[in-house]
């Protein structure tokens, strides 16, 4: 059996699309910002203990819910301060992320394809990914 590459799954007219990478930078900018709104309340707290005298967590934790003003569930909201700019610049990140890398993956195995063949670009698959993966986070 011919050996067939993860990326061969899409098809080589889906891959040049425009709409294919809408949907891998549309992906990765909700992936992105998702999971790191997720772990808000943690960069809150992380905050409180690098300000504090030497704070534990539990600690820090009570300081934050502490200072914050209102009543009753409302004052939880206090460990999601910061969120639209989080939310809004790990999603630019995220899609610019995510779809760099797709698109110059799918450049690096074009070139490697036409440089050498199946062959070559086999080979080569693993350093085209991380070489990528490089370029896509430094531009992002």
């Amino acid at each position: 059996a011919a050996w067939v590459p993860a990326w061969g799954r899409v098809s080589p007219s889906r891959r040049r699309s425009g709409r294919y990478y809408a949907g891998v930078s549309l992906s990765g900018a909700v992936a992105s910002s998702t999971t790191h709104v997720l772990v808000l309340p943690l960069d809150v707290v992380k905050t409180r203990m690098q300000t504090g005298s030497r704070l534990g967590l539990m600690t820090a934790a009570g300081a934050v819910l502490a200072d914050a003003p209102g009543r009753g569930l409302f004052r939880l909201s206090v460990f999601l301060k910061g969120l639209p700019p989080t939310a809004v610049g790990y999603f630019l990140q995220g899609g610019a992320k995510f779809g760099g890398y797709e698109a110059l993956k799918q450049e690096s195995f074009a070139r490697l394809r036409a440089a050498g063949g199946e062959e070559l670009t086999r080979r080569c698959q693993l350093p085209a990914m991380l070489a990528s993966a490089a370029a896509a986070e430094m531009a992002a």
